[in-house]
């Protein structure tokens, strides 16, 4: 309308929300979602339903009124349930005042950093990693200092002297995510062990971030650092339902500490989202307490969609990070002379495949893409067939 300013608030918008164009991963959605016959590898959302034992009970449970709110905290006999499953598979002992229900590992991930870091502290933090640790850092008035997991092009693992190297008196927090993603890797326990002498020396928190935890593929087990001496009194354990349950629309998600830190955040969190969905709570307790065979399956598929990319990836002739667990590849496409967004953007093009540039991850690079194992096998395979003939030509460009 003519005379009107169409500005007015985005120009009052708060420094921290800051101002980008559109993301690449936005970009090449919106491209993709206007191509026919496109295969999906870009996303983290598994393709797999949620068990229905799962889903029958959040149906009962909306018919026994589960529509009002929780205790902001969480069910008691939901929080009774991840104790439970806390000390059977991570052997941590937690009592229920211990343990927050959140909407979804995102959240929890947000309150440990709205909880703990101001101005001028520090966080140290994994590289590439999921951005929205970088987000929340910066909205609480923090900066990062980024340790690199990914080695000689193709080589997971966390050194130890570099973590030393970059620890200053700011040094609050430290962000652990094993396994990986976006790389798929896996930390070793005698590395883990490593990192726990290293935390309780130099007085740093940890945040152990085990959302990947069940899917581990290789004979290296998932160790829990909190579950180390010395350990449990400085680490917040953050987790969710989203991937071993295959239920990231659930939004369903919890935090674990020390009773003195759990006690104090309460009201952070609640001004956040008061509770989770009660729905998606009686979905959880369901999840917990019933057969955990499911989880066995999705391994699985995964394994089986996991083995066919990585022979793939050896015939196309391109570099990856070997992909010990959860359910993400972590290609290097330098071979090719192009950047990670060129190539993925003419994947699009010449291969209608999507996949995603590891620039969203913190490659600083530029160099390596996210392939996930997040589509029936049999499309995998014909993706895998369209992008090894579009990476051949790239070879020859």
């Amino acid at each position: 309308m003519s005379g009107v300013d169409t500005n007015l608030i985005a120009g009052r918008l708060a420094a921290r929300v800051g101002y980008s164009k559109p993301s690449v991963r936005t970009q090449l959605l919106d491209r993709a979602g206007k191509l026919a016959d496109v295969i999906f590898l870009g996303r983290g959302d598994p393709d797999l339903d949620t068990p229905k034992h799962v889903v029958e009970a959040a149906k009962t449970a909306l018919d026994n009124g589960a529509t009002h709110y929780t205790l902001p905290a969480g069910r008691l006999d939901l929080r009774k349930a991840i104790t439970e499953k806390l000390m059977q598979d991570n052997q941590l002992s937690y009592s229920p005042e211990e343990v927050v229900v959140t909407v979804g590992g995102q959240e929890a991930v947000f309150v440990v950093i709205q909880s703990l870091i101001e101005a001028g502290d520090e966080v140290l933090l994994p590289n590439p990693r999921f951005n929205s640790y970088d987000m929340g850092i910066r909205y609480a008035g923090g900066s990062f200092v980024t340790y690199n997991t990914v080695h000689d092009g193709n080589r997971f693992g966390i050194d130890l002297d570099e973590l030393r190297a970059k620890v200053t008196p700011r040094t609050k927090l430290m962000v652990l995510i094993t396994p990986d993603n976006p790389t798929g890797g896996v930390v070793d326990p005698a590395t883990i062990k490593e990192i726990a002498q290293f935390a309780i020396e130099n007085d740093i928190i940890v945040l152990s971030d085990e959302i990947y935890e069940h899917f581990i593929y290789g004979n290296v087990p998932h160790l829990s650092i909190a579950s180390l001496p010395g350990m449990r009194e400085r680490t917040i354990v953050t987790n969710a339902f989203s991937k071993a349950y295959a239920m990231t629309g659930w939004r369903i998600g919890y935090m674990a500490g020390p009773s003195s830190y759990i006690s104090r955040i309460g009201e952070l969190r609640h001004t956040i989202s008061i509770c989770a969905a009660a729905v998606s709570q009686a979905a959880a307790l369901a999840a917990l307490k019933g057969p955990q065979d499911c989880i066995l399956q999705m391994k699985a598929i995964y394994n089986e969609r996991r083995l066919m990319m990585i022979k793939a990836m050896d015939k196309m002739g391109l570099r990856y990070v070997r992909p010990d667990g959860a359910f993400y590849i972590w290609v290097d496409v330098s071979s090719t002379q192009m950047s990670a967004e060129q190539f993925c953007s003419s994947l699009l093009d010449d291969a209608k495949v999507l996949v995603f540039p590891g620039d969203m991850f913190g490659d600083d690079v530029k160099h390596h893409l996210r392939i996930t194992l997040l589509a029936p096998l049999e499309q995998m395979k014909t993706a895998a067939e369209r992008m090894g003939n579009a990476v051949a030509s790239y070879f020859v460009r």
